[in-house]
């Protein structure tokens, strides 16, 4: 393998690029034979070269520089814990100060509703379901009888197949 491929790698680019353009003209299956082998061959010769690359980088790294270290901090997910905001800003810090604040956030989570008028609200809200289980909600739908799917599948339009 030459030193740089790149070179080598932009003409096979090159060169499959003219050939999916005639073969675009022409449809002709040889062409289209010979552009599916050249774009396997750039395909491999990129995966290959990458490779290289990456070796190369690697071999490079060393922990008298701290190359090394910094190149695999880099690639470390350091955990970093998100501190608990109290009141006010305050950050809890002890275990129970932490406890203390998920208290204090359930409790503002899971308080009930308040409205102003609670007596008014309530005689509508019994209103409103007493008048909705008054109503008669049942309606009488038909079952569709297999003539009636019959007409309606054939008046559908078929679709083409290769759209």
């Amino acid at each position: 393998m030459l030193q740089n491929p790149l070179p080598e790698i932009k003409s096979k680019i090159y060169q499959r690029n003219r050939l999916r353009k005639f073969w675009q003209r022409s449809r002709c299956p040889s062409i289209y034979s010979e552009f599916s082998t050249l774009s396997r061959e750039i395909a491999k010769d990129i995966k290959s070269h990458s490779q290289a690359q990456w070796e190369k980088h690697i071999e490079a790294l060393s922990p008298e520089d701290n190359t090394l270290w910094r190149n695999s901090l880099s690639y470390a997910s350091l955990f970093v814990p998100f501190p608990l905001k109290g009141a006010l800003g305050s950050t809890a810090i002890t275990p129970i100060e932490k406890a203390e604040v998920i208290a204090d956030s359930l409790q503002e989570q899971f308080e009930p509703n308040h409205v102003a008028d609670r007596e008014v609200f309530d005689q509508r809200i019994h209103e409103e379901v007493a008048n909705f289980l008054a109503t008669p909600h049942v309606q009488e739908i038909e079952p569709t009888t297999p003539t009636e799917v019959l007409t309606y599948v054939q008046r559908i339009k078929p679709k083409n197949p290769r759209t």
